[in-house]
């Protein structure tokens, strides 16, 4: 059973925002201007306020835009990089150790594997997956 509109205080706050929208739109600039000098109202202090108003919601929209732009790079760029399937930190070191250990032209760059971080692990491996070094599971192409 469908309740009628009628009754939605939101569709009659719409109503009456497109009617002062439409009352505004047919109005003169003289009959706004007179309006706005019977009010006492500075022109351009208006003007400015309105101005302040405009640039405001444009900005909000940019930053918006820009945020959803940034979120859409980022769920792009996740999805289609390839990814370790390797969770273990101790396998993930095991894998530097024989990347290293073997002659394959590559080096930990005279750092010693004990004193990198997790973070530098999950670096270096995912830099070599994304090279063609090592595959998804960390076996040596």
């Amino acid at each position: 059973m469908k309740k009628s509109n009628e009754k939605n205080p939101i569709n009659h706050t719409d109503s009456l925002l497109n009617m002062l929208v439409d009352d505004i739109l047919d109005a003169s600039d003289e009959d706004i201007l007179e309006e706005l000098r019977a009010e006492g109202l500075n022109l351009c202090d208006v003007a400015k306020n309105a101005s302040g108003l405009v640039q405001n919601v444009v900005y909000e929209h940019n930053q918006n835009a820009l945020e959803e732009a940034r979120a859409a790079m980022l769920f792009n760029k996740q999805s289609t990089q390839p990814s370790l399937r390797v969770s273990d930190m101790k396998m993930k070191r095991a894998i530097l150790k024989t990347l290293n250990a073997n002659d394959n032209g590559v080096t930990l760059a005279a750092r010693k594997e004990a004193d990198l971080s997790d973070r530098d692990v999950d670096s270096l491996l995912h830099n070599m997956l994304e090279l063609g070094i090592i595959d998804e599971d960390g076996n040596i192409l």
